[in-house]
């Protein structure tokens, strides 16, 4: 499937998504707790904004361009993707941590959270 976009449906749990999506993958503005049945791998943005999200386990291991998981509930990254070819994008959440954030993005946004410390901060990466 090249793009698939879930927004604003309400929805509280994903079911019978594809594992690779060649585009982009969008389910934001819903009402998930957890990204179990996610796509695995998404070849464009995968974009959770605006869910109930406290982790990101279940969600996709590598992203060709974005990950944003923005404006949740998030208190961890775990189950954050592997790999992210561009921007990941944690802002406005509850982190107090970076652990498990992915190693390898470009560009890292994590404002307005209440990190203490810029530990696991990806060093290679800018801050956004």
């Amino acid at each position: 499937m090249s793009n698939l976009t879930l927004d604003n449906r309400s929805l509280t749990k994903l079911e019978n998504i594809p594992e690779i999506i060649y585009g982009n993958f969008h389910c934001r503005d819903n009402h998930l707790t957890n990204l179990n049945g996610s796509p695995k791998i998404v070849k464009g943005m995968f974009n959770c904004r605006s869910n109930f999200l406290t982790n990101l386990l279940g969600g996709p291991e590598s992203t060709g361009i974005d990950f944003v998981c923005s404006m949740n509930n998030l208190i961890s990254l775990k189950g954050a993707p592997k790999f992210v070819g561009d921007t990941f994008y944690c802002d406005e959440n509850k982190l107090t941590s970076l652990l498990y954030s992915p190693k390898n993005a470009h560009y890292f946004w994590s404002a307005q959270n209440h990190l203490l410390s810029r530990d696991y901060f990806p060093n290679y990466c800018r801050n956004m």
